[in-house]
C-alpha cells in the first residue's frame, strides 16, 4: 500500500504481495548499497515469472553505474542474455539492458547473432520487435566485434547517400556512438568521431553530431561546418 502527497496522504488500494516477494524484500536489507555483489542478487530476478520482482530487478540495473555492470562480467550468463534478446515480446527497455550486459560478457559468436538482428535477416514478423532497443544492440555489437564493427554500422545507418535510412535508426546509431565514446575504451575515440563525421555529409542531420564533435574537441571539421552554415537554405 502506498501513500503520496503528504501531509494529507492519499492512499492507494492495497495490492497483495506474494510469499516470494516477501522473501525477496527481506533479503534486500542485507545487500551492499551498490556494486557488483548487489547486482548479482537482482540478476537472478530478471525476467522472473513474478513481474513485480522482474520490474524491481530491472530498476536496480537501470540506475547502476556502467562500471558496476562491468564488474559483474564473470557472473553473467551470455547464453541466457542472447535468449532474452531474441525473444519477441521482451520490452525494449529490458532488451537494451540485456544488450548492454551482453556487451560486457559476450563473445564474437554472440556478435554474429546481434549482427543478424541489425541486418534484419530472417526475423520474420518479429523484426520490428527484435530490433527495438537498437541503440544498445549497436553498441553491444561494436563492443564485441571491436573497431571493425563500426564499418557495418557506418554502412547500415550513417552513410545515407542515395539510401532511405529511417531517421530513428540513424539516431539510434548516434546514441550508440555516444555511449562508445564516453563509456567504452574498446574503440578509439578517433574511430568513433570518424563515424559521426559521416552525418556532416547530410547537412539537415548535422545538428545530431555537432555538439558531440565539439565536446570531444574535434576541430578538424570547422571549415566544413562553416561551409554548411554559409550554404544553408
Amino acid at each position: 500500500i502506498m501513500g503520496v502527497e503528504p501531509p494529507e496522504l492519499l492512499w492507494s488500494s492495497p495490492i497483495a504481495v506474494s510469499d516470494r516477494a516477501v522473501a525477496y524484500l527481506k533479503k534486500i536489507g542485507g545487500l551492499p548499497e551498490s556494486g557488483a555483489d548487489r547486482l548479482a542478487f537482482f540478476q537472478q530476478y530478471l525476467e522472473d515469472e513474478d513481474d513485480t520482482l522482474a520490474r524491481d530487478a530491472y530498476d536496480e540495473f537501470a540506475v547502476a553505474p556502467y562500471q558496476d555492470v562491468q564488474a559483474l562480467e564473470n557472473r553473467m550468463d551470455p547464453t541466457k542474455l542472447i535468449e532474452w534478446i531474441e525473444t519477441a515480446g521482451v520490452p525494449s527497455n529490458r532488451r537494451r539492458l540485456y544488450a548492454t550486459m551482453l556487451g560486457v560478457c559476450g563473445t564474437p559468436a554472440d556478435a554474429n547473432k546481434i549482427e543478424r538482428i541489425l541486418l534484419g535477416e530472417d526475423l520474420g514478423d518479429d523484426a520490428a520487435d527484435l530490433r527495438s532497443g537498437l541503440d544498445a544492440l549497436i553498441a553491444c555489437y561494436v563492443v564485441l566485434r571491436g573497431p571493425t564493427g563500426l564499418d557495418l554500422i557506418d554502412k547500415l545507418f550513417l552513410d545515407r547517400k542515395g539510401r532511405d535510412v529511417p531517421f530513428t535508426e540513424t539516431y539510434a546509431a548516434v546514441m550508440a556512438l555516444r555511449f562508445l565514446g564516453e563509456e567504452s575504451d574498446v574503440v578509439p575515440r578517433e574511430r568513433v568521431l570518424e563515424s559521426l563525421r559521416l552525418l556532416l555529409n547530410e547537412p539537415k542531420l548535422a545538428d545530431l553530431v555537432i555538439a558531440d564533435l565539439a565536446r570531444w574537441g574535434d576541430w578538424s571539421v570547422i571549415d566544413k561546418l562553416v561551409a554548411i552554415y554559409s550554404d544553408a537554405t
